[in-house]
C-alpha cells in the first residue's frame, strides 16, 4: 500500500471516529497548539501576503487567516476536507481564499516563489520513515 493509500485511509477512519473539523480544539492540548500556531502567524501575516497552507485539513486556520492576508490556498489531500473547506469559504463570501486537492508530496500546481508564507503541519505527521 502506498503512503497516499494509507494516509487516504487514515483519515476515512478518523473522520467517521471523530471528524477533522473539531480537531484544532478536540483537546486541551490541540486547542493549545491551535492558539500558539494562530498567534505566531499573526505576528508574521500581512495583509498583502499569499499565504499557502498544505495539508489545510478543512480550513480551520484558512478560515481564521481569511481577513489577514491578500490570499489564502488551502490543500488537501483528503476530498473530504475539501469539501467541508469549500461549504465554509462558500458560506462565509470569502472571495480571497479558495482550496484543492493535491499531495504535499508533489506540489505540481504550485509555482515556486509564488507565496510570501507556507504552512505545513498536518502532512509532517504522514511523512513515512
Amino acid at each position: 500500500m502506498s503512503n497516499q493509500d494509507k494516509v487516504l485511509l487514515y483519515y476515512e477512519d478518523y473522520t467517521a471516529r471523530a471528524g477533522e473539523d473539531n480537531r484544532a480544539t478536540a483537546s486541551r492540548s490541540d486547542a493549545l497548539e491551535f492558539h500558539y500556531t494562530k498567534k505566531a502567524m499573526s505576528e508574521h501575516t500581512k495583509k498583502t501576503d499569499r499565504v499557502l497552507e498544505v495539508g489545510c485539513g478543512t480550513g480551520y486556520y484558512g478560515m481564521f487567516f481569511a481577513d489577514k492576508c491578500k490570499e489564502y490556498v488551502g490543500i488537501d489531500l483528503f476530498p473530504h476536507h475539501i469539501e467541508i473547506f469549500e461549504q465554509k469559504i462558500q458560506a462565509a463570501r470569502l472571495d480571497n481564499v479558495s482550496c484543492k486537492v493535491e499531495d504535499a508530496t508533489n506540489l505540481k500546481g504550485i509555482s515556486d516563489n509564488s507565496f510570501d508564507i507556507v504552512c505545513c503541519f498536518g502532512p509532517m505527521y504522514h511523512l513515512p520513515p
